[in-house]
This record gives structure tokens, sequence and C-alpha cells, in this order.
């Protein structure tokens, strides 16, 4: 399991994307490849993945095809944090792990072809003192759903090596990228969701709604027990894919707090 930092940004066709050789000082660009790629997403018939943050994918990248779990992300300002998992296997059977990695959000629903991307990506290295610290993506994307109208946009993305904090740099990349005519959307949208629409966007099955003054105790009762369902949830496959101890220890409190405040509410729940 590793982890994807990046920003994303939209363009217009025409966008000219500026020079970021000497953006921040020392900063240079390596020379610009291009490839091409189709990727084949599933999802559940309510596209249950999607509304919790979720994707599958197979796509032929290079140097080998490869399906990847990309995880619901976390944002720090502009940049989205997300943990993935790949695996290599053909396009004809979804991997068994895969499958177990996002059987939480899925919840019995059966795992389908949604929708075919296919990308034109041009990517330019940015390196300080020869070594690369993020990456920058120029994606031409044209999408469908299975059986719908296609759908093409221009997405920039900045991606982080990793292992590499938000560079001083990142600050001084997006303002150039900006000042070219990018720009972040919001909310900020994954490809899958951008070509599925609205349905891709709806809530999730699980909400956690927030208390006001005028809460009642059915509000209070929902907020608790969501708060614990919902944390369950999104540690279940960081448990399941994952090596680290807090996310086994954070799924252990979401657990511990369900069962008291099942207990705690029990006179007033329906048995």
């Amino acid at each position: 399991m590793t982890t994807e930092r990046e920003l994303k940004m939209i363009a217009h066709a025409d966008t000219t994307l500026p020079d970021l050789t000497g953006v921040s000082p020392g900063v240079a660009c390596g020379p610009p490849s291009t490839q091409e790629m189709t990727a084949e997403y599933y999802d559940t018939p309510t596209l249950s993945l999607a509304r919790w943050g979720a994707s599958l994918r197979w796509r032929d990248e290079r140097p080998k095809p490869m399906w990847t779990v990309k995880l619901p992300a976390s944002s720090d300002g502009s940049v989205m944090s997300r943990h993935e998992v790949t695996f290599a296997g053909p396009r004809t059977k979804v991997p068994p792990r895969a499958t177990e990695l996002v059987r939480v959000f899925r919840r019995g629903e059966p795992l389908e072809a949604v929708a075919t991307l296919r990308t034109t990506r041009t990517e330019t290295a940015l390196l300080i003192d020869g070594v690369t610290f993020a990456t920058v993506c120029d994606d031409l994307v044209t999408g469908s759903r299975i059986g719908g109208e296609s759908l093409s946009f221009r997405e920039i993305e900045v991606e982080l090596a990793s292992g590499v904090e938000t560079h001083a740099s990142f600050r001084a990349i997006t303002r150039r990228l900006r000042k070219a005519g990018c720009a972040i959307e919001e909310p900020v949208l994954a490809k899958v969701v951008r070509v599925l629409g609205e349905a891709a966007q709806a809530p999730a099955d699980v909400v956690v709604g927030e208390l006001t003054s005028r809460a009642r105790i059915g509000d209070l009762v929902t907020s608790a027990l969501s708060g614990s369902l919902d944390q369950l949830i999104r540690r279940d496959p960081l448990v399941r894919g994952g090596n680290e101890p807090e996310d086994l220890h954070q799924f252990r409190v979401a657990a511990r707090r369900l069962r008291s405040d099942l207990g705690t509410f029990a006179p007033i729940l329906d048995s």
C-alpha cells in the first residue's frame, strides 16, 4: 500500500502550460514523455465505491497493465492524499485481494464495469539537484459511462514523489499554473467521478450529520452511531491491506465506541 499525494487542476484544451524551470531556486524540468492509456473502472450498480470516494480500475499502463484500488482521500489544503494498492493481473478477472479491499464499500453488491477512460498523458519531472520531487501530468481525457455519452476534459496533476513532504516549491508551482489559466475546482473530482456524473457524487450510505442547537434525541443517536460506523468503514481496507498499527487501533476504538453507544441508547432503540 502506497500513498499518493497530488494537486488536481482543470485546464482548457488550448491552455499552454508554463515552463516551470526556475519556478523556485534550483528547480529544473526533465524531458517530457507521452503515453496513451486506457482504463476500465469497476463499481457496483449504485456506484457505492465512487460515492465513498474509492475506486477500482484496470489500466494498460507501462511497463505492464495493473489493477489499482484507491481508497477515500483526505486533503491538506489543495493537496489531496490517498492510499492506493496495485495488483498485476489480466483484464478478464478482478484480483481477489482487490475485491477484498473494497468489500466494505460495496456491501454485497456485485462489481461491474461502469466506465472507460482513454487518456493521453504528458509527464514532466520536476527536479532539484537531479532528484525528482514531483511530476506534472498533463492529461487529455475522453471517458464514458458504459452505454452513455462520452465526455472530454483536460486535467493537470502535480504529484509529489513517494516519501516527499509538501515541497517549498509547491505553492510557487501552483501560482504559476493558475496564472497560465489552470484552476482548482471545488469539490475536487476524480476523473472517473467526473465521467460518471451526479450519481457518483451522491452521498455515501453512511452520512455523519452535524448537530445543531435544535438537535433532538434522534439526531444525537444518529450522529453518534454513524460517526463510529463511518470510521469503521474507512479503516477497514487500511487494516486489511496495510501494516500501520494506528489503523488497527482506530478501528478498535470505533468498534468500542459503537458498542458503548448501543448500550447507552438501548432504552430508546428499537430492538
